[in-house]
């Protein structure tokens, strides 16, 4: 055995050490391999999962937590994710034109929440020329009205003209629907922006001729005003142009018992709300993850009727017209083959006759020109069949 004198350690151990170091350095590679290499390998299988079947969805914004586009944003999101599958990601927006300049140009923007008639407002300023072709609709999500409230000093619409018009906040679709409208009436007006409560103050002191509130009928905030405060609507003329974009529909007084007399309705304009998306016609990842996310929300529809803005998801009808728009391909036939595989047809997936003005004609020709009673789910197959077979020819 080999004794070393315990004054040599002193000596000896940096060499040690420097040994010890080296052989380390060597060994680390080694070591090291297999488990970096499993690492890498579990980090890119779990990148694959988290981007496949990812769509993302721009919304509104600028209204803040309250905005409907957000809220319903939020159930698609929690009602449609299917793990590994589906998920769906709500992006906060910046309002209808700058969603669809998004959707057009903005990397992994895949739908979008906008009002129908910014194809109308896109037109008029001949900007986006191109929109029209590589946009389509998947569905309307809700009706909105285009209120008037005016002055009661002002009894004709045209009395605006060279006036003070409140149009909300700028950026917002309240004011982009506003200013369609009001160049489709060939009216020259001078915009302000207040929040509502200042609006109506405003009008009725004359400080500004009228206000555009666009939104849901009834507006619980236009119910709140006090009936006689000097307020009233303003009938929007159903003109050629102003047809373009939007559907005649009245205000009524079981709508605003403070603001339309009884008897006496006062007719507005109508757009939507819809659901947008790039006119995907190749079979890309980007294609089969939109057909995905129609496919399981048509699927998931009664599950989204139970969840937070249950409200309108009730009302929803897949085959409400949209006008200025044509639909996605794929969700044309993707809510054609559900309607047909159901015998009995949720709600959201019947037509609402009173909005489709094809489907109540379909309906009357049927009636009169046969004798046999059918049931609504019966007419709607039949109005489908008879829609598939006139596509073809």
């Amino acid at each position: 055995m080999l004794y070393l004198k315990g004054s040599l350690f002193p000596k000896l151990k940096p060499l040690v050490l420097l040994l010890a170091s080296l052989w380390l350095i060597m060994l680390s590679p080694i070591l090291s391999s297999a488990p970096a290499g499993a690492q890498n390998q579990s980090e890119a299988a779990i990148r694959e999962r988290a981007n496949a079947g990812r769509v993302t969805l721009i919304t509104g914004g600028v209204d803040g937590v309250s905005n409907t586009y957000q809220q319903l944003a939020g159930d698609l999101a929690s009602v449609l994710d299917v793990k590994s599958e589906l998920r769906v990601l709500p992006v906060i927006g910046y309002g209808s034109l700058q969603n669809v300049e998004d959707l057009l140009f903005l990397k992994g923007i895949d739908v979008g929440m906008v009002h129908s008639d910014v194809m109308r407002h896109m037109e008029q300023r001949g900007i986006l020329p191109g929109a029209r072709n590589r946009l389509r609709y998947v569905t309307k999500l809700y009706d909105e009205q285009l209120h008037i409230l005016a002055n009661t000093k002002y009894t004709d619409i045209r009395q605006l003209n060279g006036k003070t018009i409140i149009v909300g906040r700028p950026g917002t679709g309240n004011e982009m629907s506003a200013l369609t409208l009001l160049r489709d009436l060939r009216l020259k007006v001078k915009l302000i922006h207040v929040e509502f409560k200042e609006g109506v103050e405003q009008v009725r002191d004359g400080r500004a001729a009228a206000m555009v509130v666009v939104t849901r009928k009834p507006s619980s905030k236009l119910r709140k005003i006090k009936a006689g405060s000097g307020l009233h609507f303003l009938q929007v003329p159903m003109t050629k142009t102003v047809l373009r974009a939007y559907f005649p529909d009245p205000l009524t007084f079981e709508d605003y018992p403070n603001l339309v007399p009884p008897g006496k309705p006062v007719e507005t304009a109508r757009m939507a709300a819809i659901l947008a998306v790039y006119n995907w016609t190749d079979k890309t990842a980007r294609y089969a993850n939109v057909t995905r996310f129609i496919t399981t929300f048509i699927d998931k529809f009664d599950q989204l009727s139970k969840a937070s803005r249950k409200d309108v998801w009730q009302k929803l009808d897949f085959t409400g017209e949209v006008k200025g728009w044509e639909q996605y391909g794929p969700a044309t036939n993707i809510i054609r083959k559900a309607v047909a595989s159901r015998q009995v047809i949720p709600t959201g997936l019947k037509p609402n006759i009173k909005g489709n003005s094809e489907f109540a004609a379909f309906v009357k020709l049927v009636k009169t020109t046969t004798n046999k009673e059918y049931s609504p789910e019966e007419l709607l197959r039949l109005y489908i069949s008879y829609k598939d077979w006139s596509e073809k020819q």
